[in-house]
């Protein structure tokens, strides 16, 4: 897997993880709190995507845009597009409460946060990637999924 790849796996990544917030943002409508926090986070993969989209027009034309990645980066991409889709059909199609629903979003986000780290590592040659990617990391701002992990505390949800 290239550079390249990497950022386009990488919008799919948060793209993804947009949808099944989104998504659960309408299963728990009732839930107020609920609601609210995945319909923020929904709109803040949004956001991150755009980044890597721009991320992504900033690259493609350049040599370094083809360069090899660490492999253990491409397969953490894969488990975490695989994770995600399934995530997203289980959404569509099964009953689950909202506490099993925080587990899998918990999960979903420390992988989020290990692939931006990735791309910090892989881009970090590339002044103008550099830029690109730390303008991701502000939008992920610690209080990104503040709302999320306090949600996750008072339910007594840990890590799995």
């Amino acid at each position: 897997m290239d550079l390249k790849e990497l950022v386009t796996n990488a919008i799919e990544i948060e793209t993804l993880t947009g949808g099944c917030f989104a998504k659960l943002n309408e299963k728990f409508i009732d839930d107020s709190d609920a609601s609210r926090v995945f319909s923020k986070l929904a709109a803040e993969e949004s956001e991150h995507a755009d980044v890597l989209k721009r991320q992504l027009d900033l690259i493609q034309t350049k040599p370094e845009a083809f360069a090899e990645v660490e492999p253990a980066m491409a397969q953490r991409q894969d488990a975490l597009l695989v994770q995600l889709r399934t995530f997203s059909q289980r959404i569509d199609g099964e009953s689950f409460t909202l506490d099993e629903a925080l587990q899998a979003c918990l999960e979903i986000e420390e992988g989020d946060d290990r692939l931006i780290e990735d791309l910090r590592r892989s881009l970090g040659k590339m002044s103008f990637g550099t830029m690109a990617v730390e303008a991701l990391a502000l939008h992920k701002r610690p209080d990104h999924n503040a709302e999320l992990l306090a949600m996750i505390r008072q339910r007594g949800i840990k890590r799995g």
